[in-house]
């Protein structure tokens, strides 16, 4: 959205400068508003890389996490095993 705008102000500006409308002073000020124009266009890529950069960072914490929760509970079933049948052994002797 903000590389649309920022094409269209810079579309305009080139026109009015072409035309010969614009006073020195006006193209000067035209001529800041590009930098600032430029400016916010990457501030905006930015803070998306920043947006995306965060969300893939929790996204690779939770799969950490539920590796660990899985892990933690395939353990648990491997001595809930071990015990049924060392208790079973313990039984039938």
């Amino acid at each position: 959205m903000t590389a649309e705008l920022t094409g269209k102000i810079t579309d305009y500006l080139a026109e009015m400068a072409a035309a010969g409308v614009m006073t020195e002073q006006q193209a000067a000020r035209a001529a800041e508003l590009q930098y600032v124009l430029i400016d916010i266009d990457r501030i905006s890529e930015l803070t998306k890389n920043v947006a995306v950069s965060m969300q893939t960072e929790k996204l690779v914490k939770k799969d950490k996490k539920s590796a660990k929760r899985s892990s933690h509970k395939k353990h648990q079933r491997i001595y809930r095993r071990a015990w049924n049948l060392s208790v079973k052994c313990t039984t039938w002797s």
